[in-house]
């Protein structure tokens, strides 16, 4: 009685020993996989961050080029003695004033994404 009672022991402790060690393993690959996704995470994070800012700098960046077009267009609309006309110079000033006007709301909507 006393050493079945001890091969039972015996084998109930081989059995936690496995299961303790098999859990060790599983939960080891876990924490292995989630520091993996947290890095993943962590560097598309600061890959937007980046973005954001490039973007940010890019829609600075079009705001002296569109005040100076559009102070040009007024400074055209407004000569003295001169009479107004539509001219190339006219349409490519009105044109540039349109064309930067989509590029900064592109890259607004391109930022709230």
């Amino acid at each position: 009685v006393i050493h079945s009672v001890d091969n039972d022991l015996a084998a109930q402790d081989r059995a936690t020993s496995f299961a303790l060690r098999k859990r060790a393993k599983e939960t080891n690959k876990a924490i292995k996989e989630l520091d993996w996704q947290k890095k993943n995470l962590e560097d598309e994070i600061a890959q937007m961050e980046n973005d954001l800012i490039n973007l940010e700098n890019s829609i600075r960046d079009k705001i002296p080029t569109a005040k100076l077009a559009e102070t040009r267009l007024e400074n055209r609309k407004a000569r003295p003695e001169v009479e107004l006309c539509r001219d190339a110079v006219q349409y490519g000033l009105t044109d540039e004033v349109k064309q930067l006007a989509v590029t900064k709301d592109a890259l607004l909507e391109k930022q709230r994404q």
